[in-house]
């Protein structure tokens, strides 16, 4: 029982540079999303708690949860830690890869100040769609 929970901990210790990863790019994401919303003006004090519960919340801590499932279930051996390691693995890389997309977006939109806004996005109670073009009856 000590060697397959000394097995699960060094693997489990073989996830930290995982877990750095994920915490650097939501850090980068949030930063020049932060930088971007100040160079166009919609710059929200409040981000702290969107970036804990949007990147750290819903994304990181799922992730690591299910690599932490994959390592404890493969330390007993079987192909469900393997399944689940390679879920996880997956989904950290997407996590990554929509992260990168995210900061390139977030720095290219910050370069002229401008940055589109989706139609539900509400700006001082108005949609920006509504700006220029006020609903007709």
């Amino acid at each position: 029982m000590e060697a397959i929970l000394a097995g699960i901990a060094a693997a489990a210790a073989g996830l930290i540079p995982i877990l750095y990863a994920l915490i650097t790019g939501a850090i980068l994401d949030t930063a020049t999303g932060a930088y971007a919303a100040w160079k166009s003006g919609t710059f929200d004090a409040f981000f702290l708690p969107t970036f804990i519960k949007s990147h750290v919340i819903e994304r990181i801590a799922p992730i690591m949860l299910v690599l932490l499932a994959g390592v404890a279930v493969g330390g007993t051996g079987g192909a469900a830690g393997l399944a689940l390691i390679t879920l996880g693995g997956t989904a950290a890389t997407a996590y990554l890869a929509s992260v990168v997309s995210s900061v390139t977006d977030n720095l290219s939109s910050a370069g002229d100040g401008t940055k589109e806004l989706p139609d539900s996005v509400e700006v001082n109670g108005s949609s920006p769609s509504n700006f220029d073009n006020p609903p007709t009856p």
